[in-house]
């Protein structure tokens, strides 16, 4: 059932599945990582939330991708997804 919720249209439920899946599903996280990471179909405040999912969520499977998900986070320079990606850095998420 979280992948569907994962797939679904309302932001905030796609994200808070996306949340949900390292203890579901951790198998599926690095999955769903790009499609969350590219969705072009939000604001870009929404758009930011998500990638903060992303970013959350791989590190919670503790993920071989994050590092590369980190790195486009600084390239994206938004606030609260530096703000994520530095304390996932220093450990402290």
């Amino acid at each position: 059932m979280i992948l569907d919720f994962a797939k679904d249209p309302n932001e905030y439920v796609s994200r808070r599945a996306l949340l949900a899946m390292p203890a579901l599903r951790p198998d599926c996280v690095e999955q769903f990582a790009p499609l969350f990471w590219e969705r072009n179909c939000y604001s870009l405040e929404l758009q930011e939330y998500q990638r903060i999912a992303v970013l959350v969520s791989l590190d919670a499977i503790h993920s071989s991708l994050l590092p590369q998900y980190l790195e486009q986070a600084k390239q994206d320079g938004r606030r609260y997804l530096l703000e994520h990606a530095e304390r996932i850095k220093g450990g402290l998420l």
